[in-house]
C-alpha cells in the first residue's frame, strides 16, 4: 500500500501557519478568554514568540519554526477577542442601536478632525472623532468616529468654510442629524451599517451651512502624520490644477483613496473594461509603488538595512496618508515582510 504523502511545515509553511492561526481564532471565540487581562497578556506572549523566531533564524532553524508557530496562534487568539469585545456604551454606534439616539435627532456634536476635508463635486466630506454629544438639552460623553457631508453650491460658502480651518486636530461643535441606517437597498446589498462599521464610521450627517460649525481650539496631535495629511491634500490640488477633471478623478481614486470625483461615465468605461478594481487602492498598487521605491533606494545605498528601513518608512508613511484601509496596511505588511528577508540573508519564497 503506497504510503499517504505527509505534509512538512518546510514544504507547506503557509497552510500550517494558516491553521495555526485559525486554531487560535477558534480559542479566542471561549468566554474566558474575553478579558482585557488576558489580551494584553496575549499580545505580549505572541510578541515575544515572534521575536524569539527572529533571534533564532539564523542558526536554530526548528526553534524558529516552532515559535513562528506560536506567534501566529498568539495572533489568532487576539484578533478574536478584539473581534467579539462588546461596543462600549458610550459609542454612538451603541446609543444608536438602543435608541437613545433616534434617527433624524438634531444634535450638537463636538469633536477633533480627522485628516484634512476630503474634496467633491461642490462638496467635501469631513471625518470627526466624537468627543461630546447634546441631545434634548443634555449633554453626553460619547466615542466613536462620524463621516459628515457639506455641501459648497457658491464660492461664498466655500469661502466660509475655509476660514474655519478645517485640518487635521481641528476641535469643532457642530449641528446636524446623525443617520446609521439607508433609506433603501438594492437586493443582495450589504446593509448601510455594515457599509459603516467597515469603513470605521458610526454614523454620517450632513452639515447644511458653514454657520452650523463653531470652530474651537485645536488638539495637540503628532505632527509627522499631519504633514502626511498635508501632502495628500496638496497633491489633490496639483492634480486638479494640472490635469482634466476625469484624469484627476483617476489619479485620486488609484493612488489617494479618494473615490469622490469619479463620474457616472468614467466609472462605466473602467467596468466595461473590467479594470474598475484599479480605482480602489488595493495590493497592486502597494506592490507597483514598493517596486519603484525599492528600485530607487537600492541605487542611493548598498546597504540591506537601509534599503529596508528606507522603503518601509516611505511605504508605510504612503499607507497612513492613503487612510490605511485593511487591504493597504496588509499589502504594506507583506511587503515589508518580504523587504526584510535580505536584512536576514534569506531569500523571498
Amino acid at each position: 500500500m503506497a504510503e499517504s504523502p505527509r505534509i512538512r511545515s518546510s514544504s507547506s509553511p503557509l497552510f500550517v501557519l494558516t491553521i495555526s492561526i485559525c486554531l487560535g481564532i477558534v480559542t479566542g471565540q471561549r468566554e474566558a478568554f474575553q478579558t482585557t487581562s488576558i489580551l494584553v497578556a496575549t499580545i505580549i506572549v505572541s510578541g515575544g514568540f515572534a521575536l524569539l523566531a527572529i533571534s533564532f533564524l539564523r542558526n536554530r532553524t526548528r526553534w524558529a519554526t516552532t515559535f513562528l508557530i506560536l506567534a501566529f496562534f498568539g495572533a489568532g487568539t487576539v484578533l478574536s477577542i478584539i473581534e467579539n469585545r462588546p461596543i462600549a456604551s458610550h459609542r454612538i454606534a451603541r446609543l444608536y442601536e438602543e435608541g437613545a439616539i433616534a434617527p433624524g435627532d438634531p444634535v450638537e456634536v463636538t469633536g477633533v478632525v480627522v485628516g484634512e476635508p476630503e474634496p467633491a463635486p461642490h462638496s467635501f466630506y469631513l471625518t470627526v472623532q466624537t468627543e461630546t454629544i447634546q441631545l434634548r438639552q443634555t449633554d453626553k460623553t460619547v466615542s466613536g468616529t462620524i463621516l459628515l457631508y457639506a455641501r459648497t453650491s457658491d464660492e461664498g460658502a466655500l469661502a466660509q468654510y475655509e476660514a474655519l480651518e478645517l485640518h487635521h486636530g481641528a476641535r469643532i461643535r457642530v449641528m446636524t442629524r446623525l443617520e446609521r441606517d439607508a433609506d433603501f437597498r438594492n437586493p443582495g446589498v450589504s446593509p448601510f451599517t455594515e457599509y459603516l462599521e467597515r469603513k470605521g464610521y458610526d454614523a454620517t450627517g450632513v452639515i447644511k451651512s458653514p454657520l452650523l460649525i463653531e470652530r474651537l481650539d485645536d488638539q495637540r496631535v503628532f505632527l509627522p502624520r499631519a504633514w502626511l495629511y498635508q501632502w495628500r491634500a496638496r497633491l489633490q490640488r496639483e492634480f486638479t490644477q494640472r490635469f482634466s477633471p476625469d484624469t484627476t478623478a483617476v489619479l485620486n481614486a488609484a493612488l489617494l483613496e479618494n473615490a469622490h470625483n469619479i463620474s457616472y461615465r468614467t466609472a462605466e468605461r473602467f467596468r466595461a473594461g473590467g479594470t474598475f478594481h484599479i480605482l480602489v487602492i488595493s495590493g497592486m498598487q502597494i506592490a507597483f509603488i514598493a517596486g519603484v521605491v525599492l528600485l530607487i533606494v537600492r541605487r542611493i545605498t548598498q546597504s540591506a538595512i537601509l534599503q529596508f528601513m528606507l522603503a518601509a518608512a516611505f511605504l508605510w508613511s504612503y499607507t497612513i496618508a492613503v487612510g490605511a484601509e485593511t487591504s493597504v496596511t496588509r499589502a504594506a505588511l507583506m511587503f515589508t515582510i518580504a523587504a526584510f528577508a535580505p536584512v536576514i540573508a534569506r531569500k523571498p519564497v
